[in-house]
């Protein structure tokens, strides 16, 4: 069954955005190109293909602060930019007269992509110099895809991000699973075969029963923020899923932006 939204999706985001992202992006040490985290993107498909790991789900992300408006109609005017870069329709989703938080949002399945659903949504905030700060969420989802596939989704994100006078920090995430249970050490060996097979070290993490989640750096990867003493560009995560019964796991750079 192709994924379903959740309603609240937007407001979720924009916390993340507000209490995370941007101070991520703003902390980035990103001097890599559009080319770097595409490639970055086909190394960590590459990474969890040698460690077994079977690809289910692609998530290539873009969130954070784009454009700074004196007045709504400029809020309009790039709503219709993106509804004509991303060929989709946006709807007004606060109500007519609310003039604090303006949100629009729609979605699509992508055509020309395979498997492929795509979610956009510009949400504008009245500061109190009177300006908006306006946000951009974008995130597009593809289902069992091979490399080639990967390549062409992201150049179709970059590329109507770029037609909406964005610059394309994408974000990767791919999601996989060992079709069995593994044990919480055989999860922890996996996860640190991937660091190895990146040329990456751990810097900190999380290792309780229920998940483990590592963060690290690899020469290997382009892109990478500063967390207090060390530079991390990557991130594995693992769980058990025992209603399906299978061992997911998650891996993302610079860090992971989706739940996991």
């Amino acid at each position: 069954m192709f994924f379903q939204f959740k309603r609240n999706w937007l407001i979720i985001l924009l916390l993340i955005i507000i209490l995370g992202i941007i101070l991520i992006i703003n902390q980035s040490n990103n001097t890599s190109t559009a080319s770097d985290n595409k490639d970055d993107g086909l190394l960590l498909m590459c990474t969890l293909s040698e460690a077994n790991v079977k690809n289910e789900k692609v998530i290539l992300k873009f969130s954070g602060l784009v454009n700074t408006y004196e007045d709504i109609s400029q809020i309009h005017s790039f709503k219709v930019e993106l509804e004509r870069a991303f060929s989709t329709n946006l709807s007004l989703t606060t109500q007519q007269d609310e003039k604090e938080l303006i949100k629009y949002q729609g979605q699509k399945v992508v055509s020309s992509l395979p498997n492929s659903k795509i979610k956009v949504a510009q949400a504008s905030v009245l500061k109190k110099n009177g300006n908006y700060q306006v946000y951009l969420i974008v995130s597009l989802l593809s289902y069992s895809i091979d490399q080639n596939g990967f390549s062409q989704n992201y150049d179709y994100l970059k590329n109507a991000l770029e037609n909406a006078s964005v610059t394309p920090n994408i974000k990767v995430n791919i999601q996989g699973s060992v079709n069995q249970k593994l044990t919480h050490s055989g999860q922890k060996q996996k996860i640190m075969d991937m660091f190895n097979s990146l040329g990456a070290s751990v810097s900190e993490g999380l290792n309780e029963k229920e998940v483990i989640s590592l963060s690290g750096y690899s020469k290997k990867l382009s892109n990478s923020i500063k967390s207090d003493k060390y530079n991390m560009n990557i991130q594995i995560a693992s769980r058990f899923d025992p209603l399906d019964g299978i061992t997911t796991f998650t891996i993302g750079t610079p860090l992971i932006t989706i739940e996991y």
